[in-house]
């Protein structure tokens, strides 16, 4: 098995976010398993994709509760919230149960009052072979930028 990749995706508005769908659906159609983990940003609209019988057996969706989305940034409740959903990526990305994992808007809560640069590049950085990782969200920090196989800028151009 050969070693996974690590793909981050960043730039301004939506564009970033959409950019992983289009290997998450590839990989779903050639039988591969995908999660993808929501950490900020507006609500995903994956709910046909996440519902299809087509897909239930090899995609897990887990987005952050819609009340949290618009919390403070360092509030209590959001910090927790954050914490909790990188201990399951952790978890989630150690098993290698997935074939790919998408961490949605994980650009959006890495910080050092939030979420510790230091132990997502880690994290990231010991994955097991041939799991890949997509980060989506506005830019990413340098220290995970410089781990990445892969960085792609998006942006909008032209809207309308």
């Amino acid at each position: 098995m050969e070693k996974g990749l690590l793909m981050i995706y960043e730039g301004d508005a939506q564009a970033p976010s959409l950019w992983p769908f289009g290997q998450v659906l590839r990989a779903l159609g050639r039988g591969l398993r995908v999660c993808i983990l929501q950490f900020a940003g507006g609500p995903l609209e994956l709910g046909d994709l996440a519902s299809s019988n087509a897909f239930a057996d090899r995609l897990e969706c887990r987005t952050i509760e819609p009340d949290l989305q618009s919390e403070e940034r360092t509030s209590a409740k959001r910090k927790k919230q954050v914490t909790e959903t990188w201990q399951s990526a952790k978890e989630l990305i150690a098993s290698g149960r997935f074939h790919i994992v998408v961490l949605h808007c994980l650009t959006e809560v890495i910080s050092p009052d939030l979420l510790n640069p230091h132990e997502v590049g880690q994290t990231l950085s010991n994955r097991p072979e041939g799991v890949h990782v997509l980060v989506t969200g506005a830019l990413a920090p340098r220290s995970l930028t410089d781990l990445a196989d892969l960085v792609t800028e998006v942006n909008l151009i032209k809207e309308g």
